[in-house]
């Protein structure tokens, strides 16, 4: 069974181990230590899921230092052909996402730009461009020598499951976004909703998008991961989060987020850190 198949393998339980619980904790802090002002632009079609995305890293963040940390929409989430995103948006701790966290740790916290559905070429392909060619002023980003650019394509498992033109539409635009990858620029990829595909599609459905992304669009393996998103729906009546989802949907958040703010995949990161330690 493949590694995107096996996170979601198991049925969600009611309670989980303290030991499991103390284990996702000290992944979390793991990953916020990884924390260097990174910033991403968050790409791919209507209601794949880019702002719900951003409201679980906001909620796994936050829940590893507060254990009654609420689940908020940071990012106003659309669906389907109502998208709530026009242009993009820019979800940082100023604005809010990381409540929880130390002021220090705040500074560090990375960026997310969430950007209009790419069918709405019009606003999409102009700021695309404008990433690519390191026209970050395109971003607002006035702090251009801090920044450390990624840019993670967001692909909903549960739609490539019935539409297979799903992998093709983004494949002009996503030509676009491998051209920063020679410049040094990192591309990731996000499984969204995989969780919520039968189990007898499951791993079908996952291996079609990862083969495609690593096969034809050349994609690092190491790049794609499952990342599920929480929604309201995950939420009980007292305001809490759903026991049997919350632990392993944090989990898949966290496994992602470290494999994307890995400082290998930043070079320029890695040689400043490289450089003020030989000084």
């Amino acid at each position: 069974m493949s590694g995107l198949v096996r996170l979601f393998s198991r049925k969600g339980e009611s309670r989980k181990t303290k030991d499991d619980l103390e284990q996702l904790k000290r992944r979390t802090h793991g990953l916020i230590r990884l924390f260097r002002r990174q910033k991403f632009l968050l790409v791919g079609g209507h209601g794949t899921g880019k702002s719900s995305l951003i409201n679980s890293i906001s909620y796994t963040v936050n829940r590893c230092k507060n254990d009654y940390a609420a689940f908020e929409e940071v990012a106003e989430v659309g669906a389907g052909n109502q998208p709530r995103t026009c242009a993009y948006r820019r979800f940082s701790a100023a604005k809010g996402m990381y409540s929880d966290l130390e002021e220090e740790e705040k500074k560090e916290a990375p960026e997310f730009f969430d950007m209009m559905g790419l069918p709405n070429r019009q606003h999409c392909i102009p700021l695309l461009r404008g990433l690519v060619e390191g026209k970050l002023g395109a971003f607002g980003d006035r702090d251009e020598e801090l920044a450390c650019w990624g840019v993670i394509y967001v692909i909903n498992a549960q739609d490539s499951e019935q539409q297979d033109q799903v992998l093709v539409q983004g494949l002009h635009d996503m030509q676009r976004i491998l051209d920063a990858e020679k410049k040094g620029m990192r591309v990731f990829v996000a499984i969204t909703k995989s969780d919520v595909l039968k189990p007898t599609k499951k791993e079908k459905t996952l291996q079609k998008i990862f083969n495609y992304m690593t096969e034809q669009l050349n994609i690092r393996k190491g790049r794609v991961k499952c990342m599920a998103n929480f929604t309201d729906d995950d939420m009980l009546p007292d305001g809490t989060m759903d026991p049997t989802v919350d632990f392993e949907k944090r989990l898949s958040v966290v496994n992602a987020l470290t494999e994307f703010l890995k400082p290998s995949h930043c070079p320029e990161w890695a040689q400043t850190k490289k450089s003020a330690g030989a000084s």
